[in-house]
């Protein structure tokens, strides 16, 4: 077993708790993933055990990626991962700057993953974690939340009381080392090591007032007027108390040297030397490495000895002093983005030529997911815009308010949203994207934000058919309100063909066109026409791109590749204007399409990526839109409690919010998941609540939410025969005014289960050319389902061989999905088959057959299923003829008697 420290070095003072817990880290470290942060009060010893743990891991022969960034490179791009992956495998994909920032985390995985192959344990070992750039974190996090049993240790530093550091690993598997003060002995030996011997009495006194921190020790231990009276009642309170002290008292040529270095980060000698300027620059750089004030690091970079003497030396900087040197660095550093930062923090007065540089140093961060840091770049920009340039300052604005947003700031966005929509004239274009991103930022509130900006524009046409148009796409969206959503959005869409403004026209007809579409009164070439015109007018920033109305039509309407086509190439567009808030929306969009495809795998692989990209942007609204795909990927997974809490996650948010489609979607998916495990009764409870909320919202497209074509199902696995065929009805008409592909295959299907509802032997040929159709559109999952019903519906017509081998290709189908509700249905058809000879009952026929046995008369069971009497006689009629019984006697002994006879069929 490794034992610390490794040879050659001196062991940590005063933390055998602590090492004895990283020496079984690294013992343990090939069995998996483990995440160590040790935490704790500057100057406390966080570094020097992280410094052991990582000379243990290397004895050990563990491969160790270090990075130790510092206060100044966090707003950095890519600092961390470049110190971690500049030498290793796959360094050219992981340190792409342009690269999307999931598919960095991605990279990052795999790259883990290839080093662990060799096999080698691999050690990612950051210092300070608080300050890790956002790019990085973010990668990490990416790639260790998804580690399984893969050698990978995580061991991190981070200040006690840091705000915003990055929570790179699965906090409920962090193993934190939280260091508290060491003991008089152990302050002793630190300072006897620091400094060498210190008399007995300042001793005490030093251990008196550092309080257990060895830094602190250290620090007074050196104090330069002597150990005894420079610690009387004047002696320095703080430990940064202790270090401006000493700072003060150095030469004027390394106290700028030391404050150039904290303000550059870590940096080459030469780049060091080359921003002190001066002759004398190398000897101040040399000085202040002698004095233990700068250090060499093992990358071969120059960097302040402690972070906190770095954060004192900047604090005890005036302002104007501080604003120079800033513009000093911005001619000596190479990288665009540190330039650009440097040129905020050196500029107070308008500059159009900084202002444009942070606005692309802003752009860059917010491609490659440090959201948090292109807001801040994007502030500056607009800070250092002239009052007078008004069209620069509005955009750099509204790019300010959506990083906001999608760093998750919400309401800091909103606030910033108020702030600029009150400062623009009214009737500017600009003011609209504003209102429309203020109406983004807080869907509760939109009606009210747009009603009064509809009371504002009197009759200005131009701006009243966008806020008509804008208020019908939030009614129709999230209100499920598709009626008044469809009503203005055809006004508007009046006001854009008669002023020929092909603007409005764009967004107004996609609008329509899906309100219509939805409605079940579709408006042919609308959609295509809102598309036509988006390839050559600028669409909203934030979304409500025509592309995406016309790929949820092709979803909904059975061009599933289309659909997956244009989603793809959406997100892409988000991805490459950096519109981070987007991104979990058309993470979710396909990972409905895969669903559909019955590609389950790649649908939980998005959902994954959604809940991360809503989850980073803080973007609640999105993570429960992702609720319904990740809802029906688990009921056809048969993972019930997470279908059963994505279900209430969403009912809950549609009634607290007044978003009627959220509960529809909630209740389909407790519908769809009884279906899925085979339990009809409880599927047709629940979709027949869903068909209620669905008709009195107007919602007459059943490939939106599909309850109609589900609760067909349901009905027909009952035995309701009538309720089956009027469902089976409205599939058909919808189907008719609908002219989907989807939806005419949906209607066969649901033609046939009315027929096997009704003991039509006919089902089978109805049901098998329904799945063909479901297999040429592409939707795996629900020709899957039509076929496990062709092999129901030949079994109980008797014909046994084909039901074996249409029950077989279910079975496989159902397999490659790992549908496992759906594989068992299908495994007990399969007993069934077996077990069972001759022809067998239909539903309805097994229930007027069991409520014979139970002593029921005609009338009786008439009214228990709400059918005639005839209707019943008819059916007891098909039992006795396929039972080979004379009698209600004979029917009753002998399902009492017969093994299998009474199983629902």
């Amino acid at each position: 077993m490794t034992r610390f420290p490794p040879p050659g070095e001196l062991r940590p003072v005063g933390r055998d708790r602590e090492l004895a817990h990283l020496d079984a880290v690294v013992a343990a470290a090939p069995d998996g993933p483990r995440f160590v942060v040790i935490s704790g009060d500057a100057g406390i010893g966080k570094t020097t055990l992280w410094r052991a743990a990582v000379s243990a891991h290397r004895a050990a022969g563990h491969l160790v990626l270090t990075t130790r960034p510092s206060e100044e490179e966090r707003h950095g791009p890519l600092v961390g991962l470049f110190d971690l992956f500049a030498a290793a495998a796959m360094e050219d994909e992981v340190l792409d700057p342009d690269l999307d920032v999931l598919e960095r985390g991605r990279a990052v995985l795999r790259a883990l993953r290839a080093m662990t192959a060799g096999p080698s344990t691999v050690v990612v070992a950051i210092d300070d974690l608080q300050w890790l750039d956002a790019v990085s974190a973010h990668a990490l996090r990416y790639a260790f939340r998804r580690l399984a049993a893969e050698p990978v240790v995580l061991v991190a530093t981070q200040r006690r009381g840091s705000t915003g550091a990055p929570d790179v690993a699965p906090p409920t598997r962090i193993e934190e080392l939280a260091l508290g003060p060491l003991d008089a002995p152990a302050i002793d030996e630190v300072v006897h090591r620091a400094v060498g011997a210190v008399p007995r009495p300042a001793l005490g006194r030093i251990v008196e007032i550092a309080e257990g921190n060895p830094l602190y020790a250290i620090e007074l231990a050196r104090r330069p007027h002597g150990v005894g009276g420079g610690l009387g009642p004047a002696a320095p309170a703080t430990l940064a108390a202790a270090m401006a002290t000493r700072l003060d008292a150095l030469p004027g040529e390394v106290r700028q040297a030391v404050l150039t270095a904290a303000a550059l980060g870590p940096a080459p000698a030469e780049l060091l030397e080359r921003a002190c300027g001066g002759s004398g620059s190398a000897a101040a750089i040399g000085d202040a490495v002698e004095r233990g004030l700068l250090v060499h690091g093992d990358e071969g970079l120059v960097r302040v000895a402690h972070p906190s003497l770095a954060s004192v030396v900047l604090d005890g900087c005036n302002p104007l002093e501080r604003r120079a040197l800033h513009a000093l660095l911005a001619g000596v550093v190479g990288d665009p983005d540190a330039r650009a930062r440097h040129l905020a923090l050196s500029t107070s007065e308008p500059d159009p030529g900084a202002a444009a540089e942070l606005e692309s140093a802003a752009d860059r961060a917010g491609r490659r997911g440090a959201a948090a840091v292109a807001a801040e770049l994007a502030d500056h920009s607009v800070r250092l815009t002239p009052a007078t340039d008004r069209d620069h300052s509005t955009r750099r604005s509204l790019a300010a308010i959506s990083f906001r947003a999608a760093a998750g700031e919400p309401e800091r966005a909103s606030a910033l949203a108020d702030d600029l929509l009150a400062r623009l004239e009214p009737a500017i274009p600009a003011r609209l994207e504003a209102l429309t991103l203020r109406v983004f930022l807080d869907i509760d509130h939109g009606e009210d934000v747009l009603g009064r900006a509809l009371a504002e524009v009197a009759d200005d046409r131009w701006w009243r058919g966008r806020l008509l148009e804008l208020l019908g796409w939030l009614l129709a969206t999230y209100r499920g309100d598709l009626e008044r959503g469809r009503s203005l959005g055809e006004e508007a869409l009046a006001i854009a063909l008669e002023d020929g403004d092909a603007d409005l026209e764009m967004l107004a007809s996609a609008t329509v066109s899906t309100t219509a579409l939805l409605s079940g009164r579709p408006r042919p070439g609308l959609v295509e026409r809102a598309v036509a015109l988006g390839e050559v007018h600028e669409p909203p920033r934030l979304g409500r791109w025509p592309p995406l109305f016309f790929a949820r039509h092709c979803l909904w309407g059975g061009d599933l590749a289309r659909a997956r086509a244009v989603f793809e190439s959406m997100r892409a567009a988000f991805s490459t204007r950096g519109i981070e808030f987007q991104r979990p929306y058309r993470l979710s969009d396909l990972a409905l399409v895969e669903v559909s495809a019955g590609r389950l795998d790649d649908a939980a692989a998005l959902l994954d990526d959604a809940l991360e990209a809503a989850l980073d942007a803080g973007n609640r609204q999105a993570a429960v839109w992702r609720h319904y795909p990740a809802g029906l990927l688990a009921a056809h997974r048969g993972h019930r409690q997470d279908a059963t809490t994505a279900a209430t996650a969403l009912t809950s948010w549609g009634r607290d919010h007044h978003q009627p489609p959220r509960r529809l979607m909630g209740q389909h998916l407790l519908g769809l998941e009884a279906l899925a495990r085979g339990d009809a009764a409880v599927a047709h409870a629940e979709l027949d609540r869903a068909l209620d909320l669905a008709s009195e919202l107007g919602y007459r497209h059943p490939g939106f939410v599909p309850v109609l074509p589900d609760a067909v199902e349901a009905r027909a696995l009952i035995g309701d025969d009538a309720g089956c065929r009027r469902l089976a009805d409205e599939v058909a008409a919808q189907a008719i005014a609908l002219g989907c592909p989807w939806v005419d295959a949906a209607a066969g299907r649901a033609h046939g289960l009315a027929l096997l509802a009704a003991g039509d032997d006919g089902a089978a040929a109805v049901l098998a050319e329904a799945a063909s159709a479901f297999d040429g559109l592409g939707y795996g999952l629900d020709a899957a389902r039509t076929v496990l019903l062709q092999g129901r519906s030949l079994r109980r017509a008797g014909r046994r061989g084909e039901a074996a081998t249409v029950l077989a290709d279910a079975e496989a189908r159902f397999a490659a999905m790992a549908a496992r509700p759906w594989s068992d249905q299908v495994a007990a058809e399969q007993e069934r088959l077996v077990r069972t000879p001759g022809r067998e009952l239909t539903v309805t026929e097994q229930r007027v057959a069991d409520l014979v046995v139970l002593g029921r008369r005609n009338r009786e069971i008439a009214g228990e299923l709400y059918v005639s009497v005839a209707t019943v006689e008819a059916h007891l009629t098909r039992v006795y003829r396929k039972l080979g019984v004379r009698s209600r006697t004979e029917l009753a002994r002998l399902l009492r008697t017969r093994p299998g006879a009474g199983d629902a069929p």
